[in-house]
């Protein structure tokens, strides 16, 4: 299955592993770094996902010189905003309190 029907189908966490496994193929394709940026964002991870866009610009930079797309940017744009307010609801639209993790040492609060 490719990313895209993956992402179509709200499959996040497997087009990002797909996406990865893609980037340690050929690590110079920006639209595979902006499809994970994506995959990241939509799974309320914005700091992996700068993380991710980092990756890029570097590589970009170091192996061609050249600096990301005024696309790869828009995306970078929307995530560093998420993460300076530090809100995941902003980048994926939509809370969601009951999905951390539990634990049997610590009370649950809310």
């Amino acid at each position: 299955m490719l990313g895209s029907d993956l992402e179509h189908h709200g499959r996040w966490s497997e087009a990002a592993a797909l996406y990865a496994r893609a980037l340690e193929l050929d690590n110079l394709t920006e639209g595979i770094y902006r499809r994970l940026m994506v995959c990241y964002r939509e799974l309320g991870k914005p700091a992996e996902a700068l993380n991710v866009y980092r990756r890029c610009r570097d590589m970009l930079s170091i192996v061609l010189n050249v600096k990301p797309s005024p696309e790869t940017d828009a995306i970078y744009g929307s995530l560093s905003e998420t993460a300076k307010c530090g809100c995941v609801q902003h980048a994926v639209g939509r809370a969601r309190p009951d999905s951390r993790p539990s634990s049997p040492l610590l009370p649950k609060i809310l």
